[in-house]
């Protein structure tokens, strides 16, 4: 999580847009990375240290404990905790005397319970996790909770500062398991004091103001005489204390932040949290901008290598990266080739060369931190000239295929943690390169083998993924080399097909590294894009024939689902053993943004499935109809005024809940989480009555209900409940009536056309009998 900038130039009228376009072009790329305070890494350059992502802050001491306790009761202050509390340098990882650490905090995002808690968190947070589940597990969960944010603290142990506890948002003495619960620290940061909660949001927040403050030490380094630098320091002249705290936070409190999540981090209740944590300060602050963290990397990689050197961070020789180099000489030999066929083809049939498809470059991206693995594939197109924007050589970029796994909990061993990037490298990346090579070869079948992998994070991590990977992709070579040793043998042509399919992935695929802060440049670049800040200027015909300049994005992406979402039902009144088996509604690889999917709820249906159950005639332990004909039948018959208290009892019991995860294999890091509370969603408040001694006598059944669900680029969940309010015996009437009104109008239609045609019959008759008596 290293903080970025970029600095470009834009507005004014069309001749001034296309000069100031020239201009910029000819600047270059102005992109660089300051801060690093969350690197996962120890003095000697080691990965894997417990000290990355922690955050410190001064122990037993008045004025630290006086600016945190005024930024969590009031949710400001922050430039006060930054200067009198936070230590951003601290040295050991564990809590001290003199400074406490809070371990990772941005792990423990959004987690209602502690069964919620990822693997990845329950490992890093070691002990104190241990701790707080063995707590809950002595006595009942109302009990054990209470205890656990009452533990007394040693002063003479440096774990006894800190614990974990479950709190209730919503001023409950105890948590309901409902999501108003969160998982929250408990933090004795004055031993004259009463223990703190702090929230992972909180903790957060306070990370993402010093890397605002970074970013904006560095601009005014930069620009030393521009109007901000000059008003923080008219302010700075003005103010003393904390009052000087809060107006230098004020310039850098709105920066508009940007965060790459990594895709087995993509779930709706820690994006959530990591929203209100970076949200500006101001009500009116631009919300942060998201983006899956392979994307960003992979913009990172294909950026010209000026922007990685901050030495040369003002240089206009703006070379190609080594990655674009290589996709770029790639391209016209597959260009060429197919040129040369298609001209070799016309000449053979004597007709007109075809032009050959575009070649699009296959990439796979490998990227490990000390919590987790990603591997992507994604295909490359509408390749950029420098004359048209530096900063993304290519503007379209299409994830095929992405497939995380969560670091998991077992790299404690002995109260110790290993090694941990091993450890997920080791046993976790030939499992996702198989899976990734199988899901590539169903999704992209025509994509040839990668044109070249490239590795992301710290170099240490990146030399054991190489290690790895070479090992893996020999693998694959002496897999087809066997194979068309066996075709050679047997001769068979069914082989020799199989010989002919493969995808050649093998060692000679090229691995390319990358600077230690390809992710977070690549992240500035996107976070730009999104602000309009980074894009192209094309000529468009308008509707009188003249060409105007208008911007368009500088890089389309294009992403899939790293997370699976799944619906589930209960049709007795949320009793545990009776939901059904998830309902996958976005599966893995999905292209996002997806939705809305439409789940139509009936309240004959539920009563349907009740019935069933009860007579024995469903399946899968009375959770699943096993012929929808005996349901959609069943339900039919109880329409009508007859079946009112069996549909409103049905669709009062209806329970219906949205199921989110991350991680494709079935073991504990695939289990499903609970996004939010279970719905009612064919219920409804009546406004005339008392909750009553149930508390649920004030709501209403409702007949029919929509539902509709998305699912944002990065794992965000959205729900849309529709209904048109009425009641099971409202509605029952409206369809009486409506019943009526349609056989009362066929009735009057009839009427009205028979009484013309009667009319017509009788006046034909008179003047045929009139014309023969005349």
């Amino acid at each position: 999580a290293t903080t970025t900038t970029t600095t470009t130039e834009g507005g004014g009228d069309s001749a001034a847009a296309a000069m100031e376009e020239a201009i910029r072009r000819q600047t270059g790329v102005r992109v660089r990375s300051v801060g690093g305070m969350w690197a996962n890494r120890d003095d000697n350059g080691a990965v894997g240290s417990r000290r990355g992502g922690n955050v410190a802050w001064k122990r037993d001491d008045d004025a630290s404990y006086r600016a945190v306790k005024r930024y969590l009761a009031k949710g400001t202050g922050r430039g006060a905790v930054l200067r009198r509390s936070l230590l951003p340098d601290a040295k050991d990882a564990r809590s001290t005397a003199e400074a406490i650490v809070l371990p990772r905090p941005h792990l423990l995002l959004g987690a209602r319970s502690l069964e919620d808690v990822s693997s990845a968190a329950r490992a890093a947070l070691g002990p104190l996790f241990a701790a707080a589940v063995a707590a809950t597990a002595d006595d009942d969960d109302d009990a054990a909770t209470s205890r656990v944010i009452d533990r007394e603290f040693r002063d003479d142990d440096p774990d006894s500062p800190v614990s974990l506890a479950v709190i209730a948002l919503d001023g409950g003495a105890a948590p309901k398991g409902d999501d108003f619960d969160r998982v929250a620290f408990r933090i004795k940061l004055s031993s004259k004091k009463k223990a703190v909660t702090v929230l992972p949001e909180e903790a957060v927040g306070i990370a993402a103001s010093l890397a605002r403050k970074r970013v904006m030490d560095a601009y005014f380094a930069e620009f030393p005489e521009c109007d901000l630098a000059e008003e923080r320091n008219k302010s700075r002249a003005d103010a003393a204390g904390d009052d000087g705290d809060d107006e230098e936070e004020e310039l850098y409190g709105d920066f508009p932040p940007a965060v790459a999540i990594p895709g087995w981090a993509a779930m709706d209740p820690s994006l959530e949290a990591l929203v209100d944590a970076t949200r500006g300060s101001s009500p009116g602050a631009c919300g942060p901008s998201l983006h899956p963290r392979s994307v960003a990397a992979c913009v990172g990689a294909l950026l010209p290598q000026s922007s990685h050197s901050k030495s040369n961070s003002n240089s206009n020789s703006n070379s190609p990266s080594k990655l674009t180099k290589l996709l770029a000489e790639t391209i016209r030999t597959k260009r060429a080739d197919a040129a040369k066929e298609a001209a070799l083809l016309a000449a053979r049939t004597k007709t007109d060369p075809v032009e050959p498809e575009p070649f699009l470059p296959l990439l796979v991206l490998v990227g490990a931190t000390t919590d987790g693995l990603e591997v992507t594939a994604m295909q490359l197109s509408k390749p950029q000239g420098g004359d048209e924007e530096v900063h993304c050589p290519f503007g379209g970029i299409s994830v095929v295929s992405s497939v995380c796994c969560c670091r998991g909990a077992g790299t404690m061993e002995g109260g110790k943690h290993t090694d941990v990037d091993v450890d997920v490298v080791e046993e976790k990346l030939e499992w996702a390169m198989d899976r990734l090579r199988s899901q590539v070869g169903l999704i992209a079948p025509e994509s040839e083998e990668p044109t070249a992998i490239v590795t992301y994070g710290t170099i240490a991590t990146q030399l054991k993924v190489a290690t790895k990977l070479k090992a893996i992709l020999a693998g694959y070579g002496k897999e087809a080399r066997n194979k068309k040793n066996d075709n050679d043998k047997h001769d068979d042509e069914e082989d020799q097909d199989d010989d002919d399919d493969w995808d050649g992935w093998d060692q000679d695929i090229p691995l390319l590294s990358t600077h230690e802060s390809c992710t977070s440049v690549g992240l500035a670049v996107l976070a730009a894009a999104s602000h309009s800040r980074v894009k192209l200027v094309v000529s468009v015909k308008g509707t009188d024939g003249k060409h105007r300049p208008k911007p368009k994005p500088a890089v389309d992406v294009k992403s899939v689902a790293a997370c699976q979402v799944a619906v589930s039902f209960n049709y007795f009144g949320g009793e545990e053993g009776k939901w059904t088996e998830p309902k996958t509604v976005f599966d893995f690889d999905r292209r996002v943004p997806a939705g809305p999917y439409r789940v139509e709820f009936s309240a004959a249906e539920c009563a349907a499935h009740v019935k069933c159950a009860r007579s024995g005639k469903a399946s899968n332990d009375f959770r699943e109809i096993g012929d929808e004909t005996v349901l959609m039948d069943m339900a039919k018959s109880l329409e009508g005024a007859r079946g009112i208290p069996e549909r409103e009892e049905a669709a009062l019991r209806l329970r219906f809940r949205v199921l989110q995860r991350t991680t494709r294999d079935d073991e504990e890091n695939g289990r499903w989480i609970r996004i939010g509370d279970d719905m009612s969603p064919l219920t409804m408040e009546h406004s005339q009555k008392d909750e009553g001694e149930s508390g649920r006598d004030h709501l209403v059944a409702c007949e029919s209900a929509v539902m509709e669900i998305s699912l944002s680029p990065v794992g965000l969940i959205t729900t849309a409940l529709t209904t048109n309010g009425e009641t099971i015996v409202q509605a029952t009437k409206s369809a009486r009536n409506s019943k009526l009104l349609k056989y009362a109008g066929i009735f009057g239609s009839l009427l009205f056309v028979g009484g013309f045609l009667v009319k017509s019959f009788v006046e034909e008759r008179v003047f045929e009998r009139d014309t023969q008596r005349v």
